[in-house]
């Protein structure tokens, strides 16, 4: 699954949640670090060119499917 993300700080995160497909994420910190390093990582998967989208990092992460109990 193709991800686009940037880092942005709190007073502009109003304005960036406005944008038709931004969603915002809450995480523990620890999540946050494991997704920070994922996202790092399967990045250099992407030739250098892919790597970013105007002013959006772009990286890959494998989908979570959840088996039915």
């Amino acid at each position: 699954m193709k991800i686009m993300w940037k880092a942005v700080e709190p007073k502009t995160r109003n304005a960036l949640g406005s944008q038709a497909g931004v969603e915002e994420l809450e995480l523990p910190n620890s999540a946050y670090v494991k997704l920070c390093q994922a996202l790092s990582r399967n990045r250099t998967m992407l030739p250098q060119s892919s790597q970013h989208f105007q002013d959006w990092q772009v990286s890959l992460l494998r989908r979570f499917d959840v088996s039915p109990a």
